[in-house]
């Protein structure tokens, strides 16, 4: 079973809410076989998860929301997660952040020299330098879908950066010694002409 964690402060019964999910949960229940299921950050119970046996996978969903937006403590139960679940885990562009965010590292605007905001959206190069399972049969430049305007500046030697470009030096990462990647793109967006996003969830599925 594949747990995936709704990262939205919108209802399930909102509009917006089911305009940007829906077809992301059509998405993930063809692609993992319908042994999947979807629950709202806010609706964690960490601890009963971490025991549920059956579980097999973790992906961390993205933000459509600023972070500013979100009461304090809420990803708490996320955290747990995180640092404690043994089964493979994806953190997808704000879930990707997360991961940082558990281990106290910080996540900041992209700002320019002039110190003006921007955003990274759209179908952008990633270059990837280390030999990971999770990028197993792409080659070193792949194409794949950005939309963020948080970044990770740092890491420490818990954590291997595993690819980047001209607008973000961490693009993706794994923590040593455990099977916990994240990604700042969005691997679930793809088209005919770009599959590598794709074959990225293929390769994590392949893991789990």
């Amino acid at each position: 079973m594949l747990l995936i964690i709704l990262n939205s402060l919108h209802p399930k019964n909102d509009e917006r809410h089911q305009h940007r999910y829906e077809p992301l949960i059509k998405f993930y229940r063809q692609l993992f076989k319908d042994d999947v299921i979807f629950i709202r950050f806010d609706e964690l119970n960490a601890s009963k998860l971490l025991k549920e046996n059956r579980l097999n996978g973790i992906i961390l969903g993205g933000m459509p929301e600023d972070y500013d937006q979100y009461p304090d403590g809420c990803w708490e139960e996320e955290y747990q997660i995180i640092r404690e679940t043994k089964v493979p885990l994806l953190g997808i562009c704000g879930g990707f952040h997360l991961i940082a965010m558990a281990y106290n590292f910080k996540v900041v605007k992209k700002l320019n020299s002039k110190g003006e905001f921007i955003k990274e959206k759209g179908w952008r190069e990633i270059n990837i330098f280390k030999d990971d399972p999770l990028f197993r049969g792409l080659p070193e430049t792949i194409i794949v879908d950005e939309g963020h305007s948080w970044e990770i500046v740092a890491l420490d030697k818990r954590f291997s950066v595993l690819a980047s470009n001209d607008f973000s030096k961490i693009q993706a990462l794994r923590m040593n010694g455990r099977s916990l990647w994240g990604v700042q793109f969005h691997p679930e967006i793809k088209d005919d002409k770009h599959p590598h996003g794709n074959m990225i969830l293929q390769n994590f599925i392949k893991m789990l």
